[in-house]
């Protein structure tokens, strides 16, 4: 039996499709198609799965009216197929002592507390970490910019 490979970190739509039920498919926005420049692709991919997927889908899920839109315009999918649910607010993760955080920065960062700009978050082409970290440099501002999260 083939093994199915499937990446966790892809935001692709899987295209497994049931015979015995309707198929309903995910698609976060329409990144790869919009602004192929963005992603790791090989060329028209994203593109062909996507389309694939809007034409045999019975409903797609999007995560924002901006995402539907797009989908609807872009892959030609009647409005009433597409639905909208928000993702939800991710669990907090447990709060630091402020004193703890503050030995957190000054020993990993080797910064002190309020002398630095921070950018949280995943570490992708479609971040456009470029141009930030260009605006930093043109603001001539003399704090350091700490960038911290996970690569996309």
């Amino acid at each position: 039996m083939p093994t199915l490979k499937l990446e966790s970190s892809s935001q692709n739509p899987v295209p497994l499709k049931s015979s015995t039920g309707p198929n309903i498919y995910t698609i976060h926005d329409l990144v790869p198609i919009q602004f192929p420049y963005l992603v790791i692709d090989r060329p028209g991919n994203s593109a062909r799965l996507h389309a694939a997927i809007a034409r045999t889908a019975d409903g797609i899920i999007t995560v924002s009216e901006t995402s539907k839109s797009a989908i609807v315009d872009i892959l030609k999918i009647p409005p009433d197929r597409v639905t909208v649910t928000y993702q939800p607010v991710p669990t907090p993760t447990p709060l630091v002592a402020q004193e703890d955080a503050k030995w957190l920065v000054s020993t990993l960062y080797q910064v002190e507390p309020r002398s630095y700009a921070l950018y949280l978050g995943a570490v992708e082409p479609k971040k456009n970490l470029r141009r930030l970290i260009e605006a930093f440099l043109l603001s001539r501002i003399e704090i350091p910019l700490l960038m911290a999260g996970p690569l996309g």
